[in-house]
């Protein structure tokens, strides 16, 4: 290992496989994994807000105790209290070169830790702090923007604007950074990594007498309302909906609860991504695809880098386009199939772990190397 120290400095930390942990969380996962093979490594996060199994040795957990750790008095605990223990981790290490990374609550904390041999780098893989940004996709009351920017300050702008480095999931994050804060370094553009084990070999699913779409449900901005309109159209197929439950009286609707990912992709024969904002990314398109499914994602954020098929992706909430899209896919399986197994060799190898890891590598080797002498 070199004579760096890696310091992530997280609001949560949820291993893949629990059930808080998001795409974004289970990339954070994978990004301290690889880090903590080439430096010696630390993760500060709530306690509360930490799931990972005994085994886990790679880095050490650094536990903040910290009763509330949501709302504005939740965010000051978790800035207040990094803040404090990054700084004695710092003091304690012989080391005096550390990359410091941040993500989202605590991205703020950067401005306390300025040092040649100190290179912040700031972990977007969301929106939640570009509500203090030109530009968001989340949509608040206006009172209640107008309470978060006086409650922030300005730091989250200071914080972007002198990060050493902003590592993003997609192309399309990178340029809506680019747009919404003043920054002085290019994004890094470090997409989500594939950690599918296979028990089975990817196959095209022709015979199955019942045709399957699944979707995962996180609320209507991923699309919800469009997908349950489709199911009304097609009331002959079944819809699977994965995530949280949908309420409808559709009879070919099946609510299947949270399932991991082989049991979600192994059951269907589709999938789709109708999300109606612009994800930043969009793991489950890249995942599907690795499965060798074919998914249909919506033209908009991150989804068309996530959908190796170009071809079957639709306008935001254009039913038109999405019927016709379905249509196509009915009465061509067998061929869209087959061609979504080949792709599915070419998904693995562009977002496989191994590359991702290769990547950190490479970026954590170079940065060092810029530390003052």
């Amino acid at each position: 290992m070199s004579e760096v120290v890696n310091i992530f400095v997280v609001p949560e930390f949820y291993e893949p496989g629990k059930s808080k942990a998001t795409g974004g969380q289970i990339s954070n996962y994978h990004l301290i994994k690889a880090a903590a093979k080439t430096h010696k490594t630390y993760i500060i996060a709530p306690n509360q807000r930490i799931e990972v199994s005994n085994d886990f040795d790679e880095a050490t957990i650094v536990r903040l105790d910290i009763k509330r750790t949501t709302g504005f008095i939740g965010r000051q605990c978790i800035v207040t209290r990094s803040k404090k223990k990054l700084a004695e981790i710092i003091a304690s290490e012989k080391i005096n070169k550390f990359n410091i990374f941040y993500t989202t609550t605590t991205i703020p904390v950067s401005l306390s830790f300025k040092s040649k041999n100190i290179r912040n780098i700031i972990i977007c893989r969301a929106y939640e702090e570009f509500i203090y940004g030109r530009w968001t996709p989340i949509k608040e009351h206006f009172l209640r923007v107008i309470a978060k920017k006086i409650a922030d300050r300005g730091r989250t702008k200071r914080a972007y604007a002198t990060a050493s480095d902003i590592i993003v999931n997609s192309k399309w994050l990178a340029q809506a950074v680019e747009y919404s804060f003043s920054i002085n370094c290019e994004p890094y553009v470090l997409y989500p990594p594939l950690d599918i084990k296979r028990s089975f070999i990817p196959r095209a699913k022709a015979e199955i007498k019942n045709f399957v779409f699944g979707f995962v449900n996180r609320g209507e901005y991923k699309g919800l309302n469009l997908y349950l309109k489709l199911a009304g159209r097609y009331p002959t197929i079944t819809f699977k909906v994965y995530g949280d439950e949908a309420c409808t009286k559709l009879s070919n609707i099946q609510n299947c609860g949270w399932q991991d990912r082989h049991t979600m992709f192994s059951e269907c024969s589709c999938f789709l991504v109708p999300s109606v904002w612009p994800e930043p990314f969009g793991r489950v398109a890249i995942e599907a695809n690795a499965y060798g499914l074919p998914v249909v994602t919506s033209k908009c954020g991150g989804l068309p880098e996530a959908n190796y098929d170009k071809n079957l992706s639709c306008p935001v909430n254009d039913f038109i386009a999405w019927e016709e899209k379905i249509n196509y896919i009915l009465h061509n399986y067998s061929a869209i199939c087959g061609e979504s197994l080949i792709r599915s060799e070419s998904t693995t190898k562009k977002f496989g772990i191994d590359i991702h890891d290769k990547l950190i590598q490479r970026l954590l080797e170079f940065k060092s190397s810029t530390f003052a002498k």
